[in-house]
Parts: structure tokens; sequence; C-alpha cells
């Protein structure tokens, strides 16, 4: 699985039968005087998503960082990752990343960010 964002690389970070990375189709559908269902694909789009384990606070506010400082003006952030049903690796993208963490308490009382959900979608 790959997940990367400029020249850091999160792919050891994906917890790998999470990941749920796949190129669909963006059509209109259509039905014709004969009850035939039609699709006009105008393109095709990366979306899906993956759960990451972040194992202390350093190593997640690089991360937040990281997205914020490749964000660009139209909100996508230049990355690359792999697409499951084409069987492609290292796809260059423009996504659009959002990700869920749930604030845990660890072992020795201090708050951390075990795993969370990244929400990938190319623009």
């Amino acid at each position: 699985m790959v997940f990367k964002i400029g020249d850091n690389d999160y792919s050891s970070k994906v917890l790998v039968d999470t990941y749920n990375v796949n190129r669909i189709d963006i059509y209109t559908e259509w039905e014709d005087a004969n009850g035939t269902i039609h699709r006009d694909i105008y393109r095709q789009k990366i979306q899906g998503e993956f759960d990451m384990l972040i194992s202390n606070m350093s190593e997640y506010a690089a991360f937040i960082a990281d997205v914020q400082n490749s964000t660009t003006n139209g909100g996508f952030v230049p990355c690359k990752v792999c697409v499951n049903n084409y069987n492609q690796e290292n796809v260059q993208a423009d996504m659009f990343i959002d990700y869920t963490p749930i604030k845990t308490m660890n072992n020795n009382y201090t708050k951390g960010y075990l795993s969370f959900t990244v929400r990938v979608e190319e623009r």
C-alpha cells in the first residue's frame, strides 16, 4: 500500500487490511425508451479510505503539518497512492484528504492519537 505526501512516505503507517482506494467511473446514467440503462462515462477519479496507525504525538503533529503545508489554494494535496482495482502503485494524484482522529488514553496516561481513518478523493 502506498501513501506519500511530497517526500514523506506514510505507507508504513497504513494498516494494510483497511486500504480501500480505487479508481471509479464518473458518469451520467440514463434510460432509453426500451428501458435499457446507459452510462456515459466522462471521467475517472481515485477515491477511498484507509486507517493509519501513528505511534506518538510527534509523528501525528508531523503528519498534520505535512498535510497542512502541502495543501494548495484549491484545497487539494498532491500525493501518491496505490490504486487497488487497477493494480497500480505510486499513482500521482491531486487529492482532498480528510482524517478523523479519536483521542485515546495510553497506559501511561498521556493523550495520543493511535489509529484514525484517512479519506482521499481525487479532485
